[in-house]
C-alpha cells in the first residue's frame, strides 16, 4: 500500500539523518582535537628551535664542572619567542656543588 511505502521511506530517511548528524558531530570533535594537537606541535617546534639556537650559540662545556658553585645575578627568564615579556626578572641565586635543586610550579608556568 501507498501509506506503508511512505512510512518505510520516512523511517529510512529518519535513520539516515540521524546517522549523518552523528557523523557531523564526530567531525566537529575531531577538528577540535586536531586543533589541540596542532597547538602542542607548534609549541614543541618552537622549543626545539630554541634549543638548537642555544646549542649553536654556547660553547661546549666540560661534563664535570671544576667550579664549586653556580652563581647567577639579575637573570631574566622568558618563554622563547616572548622575550619582551619575561616570566621572571632579576632572579639571583647560588647553587653550590653537591646541592640538590628543584624548580617547582604549576603546569604552564615556565619551569622548562
Amino acid at each position: 500500500s501507498e501509506a506503508g511505502h511512505l512510512t518505510e521511506k520516512f523511517v529510512r530517511s529518519s535513520r539516515m539523518l540521524t546517522t549523518l548528524s552523528d557523523a557531523i558531530g564526530r567531525i566537529v570533535l575531531s577538528y577540535k582535537q586536531i586543533s589541540i594537537v596542532a597547538g602542542f606541535t607548534e609549541r614543541v617546534t618552537r622549543l626545539v628551535d630554541c634549543v638548537e639556537t642555544v646549542h649553536k650559540q654556547q660553547p661546549k662545556r666540560p661534563s664535570e664542572s671544576k667550579t664549586p658553585e653556580i652563581v647567577f645575578k639579575a637573570l631574566q627568564v622568558a618563554v622563547p619567542g616572548a622575550e619582551e615579556s619575561p616570566l621572571l626578572r632579576y632572579l639571583s641565586g647560588k647553587i653550590e656543588k653537591g646541592m640538590h635543586t628543584l624548580i617547582a610550579g604549576p603546569n604552564g608556568c615556565g619551569k622548562t
